[in-house]
């Protein structure tokens, strides 16, 4: 049979079968490069592993001659950044490493042994980097150790890029044998085998959990809630999230401590854990709030039974050192493909039926329902307006209420605060705004906004001669928290070319005892930049003279609460007295606020009070008003109220 009789025999298998083969050829090429991308990645993990010996090299160098009594540098702390980024890169993946994080079963008890000695290695090397030299020798012994452990991990990596490499031997054989049914494979399926690839990868690889309690995060989260929104679809199933808030977990690290509050944590996460099944996940949001992913769900009201088990799993009391808590939970519902059908969608939901939840008292369950999403679509609506507010520099302005001294009878500075003209409901007070703000992050950018406007006011008065006014602003706890305070102080100060002792930054003492030890940092960074500090609504809180010794505070403020019962042999006299005697003790200066009436302030000025503001001289005044009024303290005025034989003027 020659050429031209064979093709006339077999032409349709030919056109259909040459296409196929070309294909097939293709995969195999592709398939190929997929094989050698995984051994260079191979090879990536040995020189990672040989780079993570040689770090631990230079951390028992350091602390051999810290031990030798050079003291301590940052060679620990910088060594320690890269130990952290290719351990975890290697462990977990990295793209910048060029390591996805996925290993062989052998690889992956290799670094289970190796997880206990290095987070030892970390525990004793912060030690050492804080300044604790004699945790030298303890990091020297403790390097030799992950050292060890490394190279037995490393020889497992060679023994796993050798198999590799012989493995891509073997394929590229098969292939080439194997290259019609590949390319019939690949064209039929190769979607829906990339599609279920790429969920089981996302639902089975590696991600760094939460560091308190191990469990897993919002993103991972996220993937497992996807798959099982598609899983119930197909089965005719439920699907159900109880996000989970902890009620009153703030009160309880304020009055505790966070160690308490995380040991609560911890414990909550056990709990949770002993009450759902395995085949459920348990999951941790943010600081105070679980989520629980319920799959297999037959009627939609099975995820209330759950709640109420976890409900019922608080009921013992919880040890927090020396300390017994009585937990309580809010917990909101919400079930696919009732109340969404994305994991986003769904976890919103959940989280305003939680807030309902909370609202309620707390201690209760609530399921999503759209009438819920109604009541709080005001709230969300207001956010929304803000955020437009912030981006538009038209509904945002500044009054600044001044402060009057009361040895000078001078105004000596100025409280700046917010006022919103909104385009559509005209003013909204600060009072029905602020709050919701400061649930979000969009109290950041309020923040920053009030200190820009702020710093370029003081600028702006420069220019006219009132270079001695001081502005304060407030800085909500959330924005101290966020540890940038300094920074955004620090550019705006710059940008308005002023002095930063012209500012000054009004905190609440939660804000100040949440987090000591950064608090202390900021205030110290703060401190550096010249602004000064003062306590707001001083005497409602703690009023603790352990943290105005340890704090660099400038000015305490007696909260206007005291100043409204102010009268002769008064309970609010004798706070107020304490107060003034404790701040002079401490050379800080005092500032009365909510002054309106005159036997107030003459009862202040007998105290010994430096500085008050209330209506009784001024409201907040826009900065032109302000201007007028200090122009008038410069000279007497009969109408005004008589201050110590000077007179201030009304405003």
């Amino acid at each position: 049979m020659n050429i031209r009789t064979a093709w006339e025999g077999h032409g349709r298998i030919a056109l259909v079968t040459l296409p196929l083969l070309t294909l097939a050829a293709l995969a195999a090429i592709v398939i190929l490069m997929n094989f050698r991308a995984d051994q260079d990645e191979a090879n990536r993990r040995i020189r990672i592993a040989d780079q993570q010996i040689a770090i631990s090299h230079v951390i028992s160098e350091a602390a051999l001659e810290i031990a030798a009594g050079d003291g301590v540098d940052d060679t620990i702390r910088n060594s320690l950044v890269m130990l952290d980024r290719d351990h975890y890169g290697l462990r977990y993946g990295n793209a910048a490493l060029g390591v996805s994080g996925e290993h062989s079963a052998t690889a992956e008890r290799a670094f289970a042994a190796v997880e206990p000695v290095y987070d030892e290695l970390r525990s004793v090397a912060d030690r050492l980097a804080a300044g604790d030299e004699s945790a030298a020798p303890a990091v020297v012994d403790a390097t030799g150790a992950f050292r060890g452990s490394m190279a037995g991990l490393r020889s497992l990596l060679v023994d796993d890029a050798s198999k590799r490499s012989a493995t891509l031997l073997r394929v590229e054989v098969v292939m080439l044998l194997l290259a019609f049914l590949t390319t019939v494979i690949v064209f039929i399926l190769a979607p829906e085998v990339k599609r279920r690839r790429e969920e089981h990868r996302k639902l089975s690889r590696p991600s760094r959990p939460d560091h308190l309690t191990g469990l897993i995060r919002r993103d991972p989260l996220a993937e497992r809630l996807q798959y099982a929104i598609a899983r119930s679809a197909k089965l005719d199933e439920y699907a159900s999230v109880l996000v989970v808030d902890v009620d009153g977990l703030t009160e309880i690290n304020q009055r505790f401590g966070h160690a308490a509050g995380d040991r609560l944590l911890q414990e909550l996460a056990t709990r949770f854990k002993e009450v759902v099944r395995a085949s459920d996940t348990v999951a941790r949001l943010e600081d105070d709030r679980f989520a629980i992913l319920i799959e297999g769900n037959h009627r939609a009201e099975d995820s209330g039974r759950v709640a109420e088990k976890l409900m019922a799993a608080l009921e013992l009391p919880t040890a927090a050192g020396a300390h017994e808590l009585h937990p309580s939970v809010s917990i909101g519902i919400a079930v696919a493909p009732l109340d969404g059908t994305h994991p986003d969608d769904l976890l919103e939901n959940a989280e305003v039926a939680m807030v309902s939840a909370k609202q309620l008292g707390g201690d209760t369950y609530q399921y999503y329902s759209p009438e819920l999403k109604a009541l709080t679509r005001g709230r969300l609506e207001m956010l929304d307006g803000l955020r437009r507010a912030l981006s538009s520099d038209k509904q945002l302005r500044l009054a600044f209420q001044p402060k009057v001294d009361l040895r000078s009878g001078k105004v000596t500075g100025a409280e700046a605060l917010i006022r919103w003209s909104h385009p559509e409901q005209g003013e909204i007070l600060p009072g029905e705004f602020i709050p919701f703000a400061e649930e979000t992050e969009v109290i950041l950018g309020l923040g920053e906004w009030v200190i820009e406007r702020a710093c370029r006011q003081v600028a702006q008065w420069d220019t006219i001669g009132l270079d001695q006014l001081q502005v304060s602003v407030n800085v909500s706890a959330r924005q101290f928290r966020n540890g940038d305070l300094a920074e955004v102080v620090a550019k705006a100060v710059a940008d308005a070319g002023i002095e930063a002792s012209r500012i000054q930054v009004e905190l609440t003492e939660g804000a100040l005892v949440d987090d000591i030890d950064r608090a202390r940092e900021t205030l110290a960074e703060l401190q550096e930049l010249g602004v000064t500090v003062a306590i707001d609504d001083f005497g409602t809180g703690y009023s603790s003279l352990s943290y105005l010794k340890r704090f660099p505070i400038d000015a305490l403020k007696i909260d206007r609460s005291f100043v409204q019962e102010l009268s002769p042999n008064s309970n609010e006299a004798a706070i107020s007295t304490a107060i003034i005697a404790l701040a002079h003790s401490l050379d800080l200066e005092v500032v009365a606020e909510g002054v309106e009436q005159a036997h107030q302030l003459a009862m202040l000025e007998e105290l010994g009070c430096d500085t008050v503001q209330g209506f009784l001289f001024a409201k907040a005044l826009p900065p032109a008003d302000l201007e007028a009024f200090v122009g008038m303290a410069s000279s007497p005025n009969a109408a005004a109220p008589r201050l110590g034989g000077r007179y201030v003027p009304s405003y």
